[in-house]
This record gives C-alpha cells, sequence and structure tokens, in this order.
C-alpha cells in the first residue's frame, strides 16, 4: 500500500473530511473532523452520516418494534463518498 495511503497528512496538510450541520446558513450546529487513512476516512465517513447526520423515518411494526427507514441507503452514501474522494486524488 502506498505510504501517502497510510498517512496522508504527512504528505498533505489538511487531507482529512471535515462534517457540518447547519441550522441554516450561517449557524453551524456540531461539527465533526475524520483522520486516519484514506481507507479509514471514508468508513468513518460513511458512518457518521448514517448514524449521526442523515435523518431517519421512525416507524413502530405491531406497536412493539421500532424500525427506521433511512432517506439514503447505504450503498448510496458510499458510492457518494467514495466518488468525491476519488475525484480528489485526480
Amino acid at each position: 500500500m502506498g505510504e501517502g495511503l497510510c498517512h496522508p497528512e504527512r504528505y498533505v496538510p489538511g487531507a482529512f473530511i471535515k462534517i457540518g450541520f447547519f441550522a441554516n446558513e450561517a449557524d453551524l450546529l456540531y461539527q465533526d473532523e475524520v483522520r486516519g487513512t484514506l481507507f479509514e476516512q471514508v468508513d468513518k465517513t460513511i458512518d457518521l452520516l448514517s448514524f449521526k447526520y442523515l435523518k431517519a423515518y421512525i416507524s413502530y411494526y405491531r406497536d412493539t418494534a421500532r424500525r427506521a427507514i433511512s432517506v439514503f441507503d447505504g450503498s448510496t452514501t458510499r458510492g457518494a463518498v467514495e466518488c468525491d474522494c476519488a475525484q480528489g486524488l485526480q
């Protein structure tokens, strides 16, 4: 594996992912920074987007089982993150 993939910030300062959630155009509610190898950054970003940033609809099945229905499925989110990362490496 290429050394740049293992420690990208060693070669490119600021080679990390920053995610923010805004109440409106100016007010930041919370943010996260994702660091690590490029592969770790993609995996951690997908997890953060899925569990913290993307909304899901909650429904109850027969009043006992709770189900969360995500607006985006995992493959859609992964494809978007990997596509953006690949474009940044060109």
